[in-house]
């Protein structure tokens, strides 16, 4: 894009493309099935908003009652249309959709909207009037928004359905698919953003939302797709849209709700209890290249600066202000959110100190506030254009004190401009204090493609959301191209994880060895002899545990004995052990004396699939919250990057005595989500802990298998 060039005028018309859900989005011809003359019902207010689309020569009112409503010939029903149109939009309550449905296909509607949240009382559970027509959606090929459909902006081509009034902000790059219908309210409401497309998915009864998004990645106007997402209805299809914006360059940044345990009373294992159902949709989408962030602040702010196109060449943020207190208050909470900002260069600040007044100190963040004089606005250009050509500086935020009725006249926004022609980098300017009344000024640089971002957390949250979504794009690319082969489980392996139920822990053990995890030497012996006679063959030291049926944790239940030394010893804990009621049957193992202690998961979630998760092990699994989750069948690349995750790195660097090795761990978390894959077909959950960690390697003590 030339620098001279508005932001919105190097923006390129949509180009008619060939999809299922073209006509539905960009519908050429329209039809309004329940449109009223009555003031201030929903039948009147759709037709005045759509009497504005770009298809409003082609537009038709559908109602018996009525010839003619806003000067348009009203018609009695579909059939009468003196054309098939693209979209037949239906404004009836649920009893009469799906005869309204039958008639539209008949007619040759190419695509319906439905309003109507789709509800008739006294329903069957199984027969309801949104799975039937879901069904007849599928059966017809008619694509289908809704029911308790908003409706669809489409900014580019003007295309509007919906009963909202019609947005009258700037089309931009922006692409918005909800599973909530005030989304679409908001984006009437801040011309800084400008939106190619925005829907509200509705019930979801013909298209669902990873088929919207497989249409926008196809858009050449759309750049950014942002998704408010309640639920995966269609994961596979969410999987291969995900992988076609990954591959076309279109990042996918994803505000999620819903983040409850649903299944921790269920869980048998740890991991089941401990992990959230929102941690694996996070976890589904970021594996997939698609940032997944925590507001809606976030979700736009964060697609506004990825829309700019610009890449990051540093994973530091730089800030320049006008003020000392906001930049202290600044450092303070680039701390307290985990953003990283970045170190200047000797040089960079070398080049600052000789060309800025020297009451200013050469660091980032840079308080550019010298002497009020001649010179004053200067001295914030140098600064910006110093510091964002900075080799750590992977993008530059820039703050100063303007709005709409406050400008000091001291050529700042000037200043900026100046900067911004020269800018190769991520580059956005910001306030410290949010509203402030900038709608002006917003507006103006939102033209450039400048974002202007209100509050100072705001502008420290979208540097660390947009390295996020590079660094999660550039590692689910390598992963592509990375992936390691499959492989198969043996006949006797799938029969050892046929039925249901928890796998024993010595079986559970053996299985995980057989599939190639390290694993403690372990055997299973039943009354004294057999239990000596098995520590001897290992070797003392070594570790008892009672091996009772339904007895899944056995620390709490003391049926666990470690660093037993001795042949008395082991008897006195087998004795101990037999006293309180645990039986005869025990699992002697090698004792490890070292090591830190890590805890390895695996989750199934009936539709996002299968994940493990790597976390704090031993007793401390259910007190350090802290986990790294990854999809099954990951790389060894994200192995290490989980390793190197700050709360596994933690607990790595407080051993004592001792240096464990990172990279056992992580070829260990490789090989269990390997394994992980290949067994979740028959598995619900698997926990082992811990996995001990030590300068010889990392290695399961203590497994549980639960089938499905």
């Amino acid at each position: 894009m030339s620098s001279t060039a508005t932001y919105a005028e190097s923006r390129a018309p949509s180009s008619q493309i060939e999809h299922r859900l073209r006509p539905l989005i960009e519908p050429k011809s329209a039809a309004l099935v329940g449109a009223s003359p009555r003031d201030e019902t929903i039948g009147h207010l759709t037709l005045r908003a759509m009497m504005q689309a770009a298809y409003a020569d082609r537009l038709y009112p559908v109602n018996p009652k009525y010839e003619e409503i806003e000067g348009l010939k009203c018609y009695p029903d579909l059939a009468s249309l003196p054309e098939p149109v693209d979209m037949a939009l239906i404004n009836l309550a649920s009893p009469r959709v799906e005869a309204a449905f039958e008639e539209a296909v008949a007619a040759g509607v190419r695509s319906v909207l439905l309003f109507d949240p789709l509800h008739i009382e006294g329903e069957e559970k199984d027969d309801t009037i949104v799975t039937r027509l879901r069904k007849r959606a599928k059966e017809t090929g008619v694509p289908v928004c809704g029911g308790n459909c908003a409706g669809i902006f489409d900014f580019n081509t003007r295309s509007f359905s919906s009963f909202f009034l019609v947005p009258t902000t700037p089309a931009g790059g922006i692409s918005l698919i909800a599973h909530s219908g005030m989304m679409l309210v908001w984006t009437r409401s801040d011309p800084r953003y400008r939106f190619d497309v925005a829907l509200h998915v509705g019930q979801e009864v013909g298209v669902t939302q990873d088929e919207f998004l497989d249409y926008m990645v196809d858009r050449p106007t759309t750049k950014v797709i942002t998704m408010f997402v309640e639920g995966v209805r269609n994961p596979e299809g969410m999987d291969r849209a995900l992988k076609k914006a990954l591959a076309a360059g279109k990042p996918v940044v994803v505000c999620m709700v819903g983040r409850t345990r649903r299944g921790a009373a269920l869980s048998v294992t740890h991991t089941g209890a401990t992990v959230a159902d929102g941690d694996l949709a996070r976890a589904y989408f970021e594996s997939r290249g698609a940032v997944v962030v925590e507001t809606l602040d976030d979700m736009y702010n964060t697609a506004l600066l990825l829309e700019q196109g610009r890449r990051a060449t540093a994973d530091g943020a730089a800030y320049v202000l006008d003020s000392g207190g906001c930049r202290g208050l600044l450092v303070d909470r680039a701390e307290a959110l985990g953003v990283k900002l970045a170190t200047l260069t000797d040089e960079t600040a070398e080049r600052l100190k000789s060309q800025v007044p020297s009451m200013l100190v050469p660091v980032n963040p840079f308080d550019g506030a010298g002497p009020v004089d001649e010179n004053y606005a200067n001295v914030f250009e140098i600064g910006y254009k110093e510091i964002e050509k900075d080799p750590n500086v992977g993008m530059i935020g820039i703050e100063f004190h303007f709005n709409d009725r406050f400008n000091p006249r001291v050529g700042a926004v000037e200043a900026m401009l100046n900067a911004w022609e020269v800018s190769t980098k991520p580059f956005y300017y910001f306030t410290s204090i949010t509203p402030l009344p900038n709608e002006g000024l917003g507006n103006r640089l939102a033209d450039l493609g400048i974002p202007a971002i209100d509050g100072q957390d705001n502008a420290l949250r979208v540097a660390k959301w947009f390295m996020r979504s590079q660094n999660l794009r550039d590692a689910a690319l390598a992963r592509a191209s990375e992936r390691d082969a499959r492989f198969t489980l043996t006949k006797s392996q799938t029969d050892a994880l046929a039925g249901s139920g928890a796998i024993s822990e010595a079986d559970s053990l053996s299985l995980l060895a057989e599939l190639g995890l390290p694993t403690v030497r372990s055997q299973t012996a039943t009354g004294r002899e057999e239990i000596t006679r098995a520590a001897a063959d290992i070797g003392y030291p070594v570790v008892l545990k009672a091996e009772v049926e339904g007895l899944h944790h056995k620390t709490e239940a003391q049926g666990v004995a470690l660093g037993i030394r001795d042949e008395a010893a082991l008897v006195a804990a087998h004795e101990k052990m037999s006293a309180n009621g645990l039986g005869e049957k025990r699992i002697v193992q090698s004792f490890v004396t070292e090591g830190v202690e890590f805890s390895l998961g695996m989750l199934v979630d009936p539709d996002l699939g299968a994940f493990v998760t790597l976390s704090g092990g031993g007793r401390n699994v259910e007190l350090f919250r802290e986990r790294v989750i990854l999809p099954a069948g990951h790389s060894l690349a994200d192995a290490r990057a989980a390793v190197a995750n700050d709360a596994v790195a933690r607990l790595l660097r407080g051993a004592r005595g001792f240096v464990p090795d990172p990279e056992a761990l992580a070829v260990a978390l490789h090989r269990f989500g390997s394994i992980a894959e290949a067994i979740a077909p028959y598995v619900r959950e698997v926990d082992i802990n811990p996995v001990v960690v030590n300068a010889s390697g990392a290695v399961a003590v203590d497994a549980l298998i639960v089938r499905t």
